[in-house]
């Protein structure tokens, strides 16, 4: 049999994409709109976590606050960062989810029956889509652009850094053969992840062409009611802060030892530090207890 042409691979893409969206159901359809729009809110909760946490700890670091210098390790404030970070990201995307049960015609767009205002319509591809593209079509000179560049500024950080400089050519080669080779794995994997999602998806981001229609089926009211009874009656309209609990155990710990320390005895300072290991261990074990999927 002959091999399919680009033009009917992209005829069948589109074919693709255009059948699921008129067959998606109107509940499908409105959980696709709700997880999107909580997905977005999220990762913009976690940059500003990253954002203030990480300025936070930068400073608490310069000027040693409460310690902090030599009271926890690089993992210690990594760590700390980025529980800052997934704090936000959970907490508004479990409001985004339960706004979206309360009132599911806020996420639909108007031309699909919604309240959301449309979008306008894009007359180009975003920077990130073209970028996306040349990794599509060039994967091998994305890998090299960005692994070769990074060879040399490891080489050239060996070579400068004091603790390195010193060392002989070979010494400095097998160093930055280490670091780069760790490099050179991650920039092939993040290559290979993009290209393989995006063959998934259907291949190259593409403009539609001019006239095509590509509307769906509005959504009716009667659509929007039913799919907000069934999502009510599915689970809890509020937010779960149960769940979220965890999220401030996380960091209490360390700080409750950074706090602490010289304030109370060491055994003093071992207890709370152990009742409040012991606090957050009941709590996960009061959440397994309720949940129907642990003991069938």
């Amino acid at each position: 049999p002959k091999p399919p042409t680009r033009a009917t691979m992209d005829s069948t893409r589109r074919l693709r994409r255009t059948f699921s969206q008129h067959t998606q159901s109107a509940e499908e359809r409105v959980k696709e709109a709700v997880v999107s729009e909580a997905f977005t809110r999220g990762m913009w909760g976690a940059l500003y976590g990253t954002v203030a946490s990480g300025a936070a700890m930068f400073l608490a670091n310069r000027y040693n606050w409460l310690g902090l210098r030599k009271g926890l390790s690089v993992s210690g404030k990594t760590g700390l960062i980025v529980t800052a970070a997934v704090t936000p990201f959970w907490l508004r995307s479990e409001m985004c989810l339960v706004e979206g049960q309360r009132n599911p015609e806020n996420f639909v767009p108007e031309s699909e029956g919604g309240k959301r205002p449309d979008s306008p319509t894009p007359t180009s591809l975003a920077i990130w889509q073209r970028a996306a593209n040349f990794v599509y079509d060039n994967p091998f000179q994305t890998w090299g652009m960005l692994v070769v560049p990074a060879y040399a500024a490891i080489f050239m950080n060996e070579s400068r850094n004091p603790l390195t400089a010193s060392m002989p050519l070979s010494q400095r080669i097998i160093h930055t053969r280490v670091y780069g080779q760790f490099t050179a794995l991650s920039v092939l994997v993040a290559v290979g992840l993009t290209t393989d999602t995006m063959r998934r998806a259907g291949g190259r981001f593409e403009m539609p062409p001019a006239g095509e229609d590509r509307a769906v089926r509005p959504l009716s009211p009667e659509d929007l009611e039913a799919v907000k009874a069934h999502r009510g009656s599915a689970g809890a309209s509020s937010v779960n802060w149960n769940l979220l609990v965890p999220l401030a155990y996380a960091p209490m710990v360390p700080l409750l030892r950074i706090g602490l320390r010289n304030r109370v005895t060491q055994r003093q300072l071992d207890v709370i530090t152990g009742g409040t290991i012991a606090m957050a261990l009941a709590h996960a074990g009061y959440i397994m207890v309720g949940d129907s999927t642990v003991f069938g």
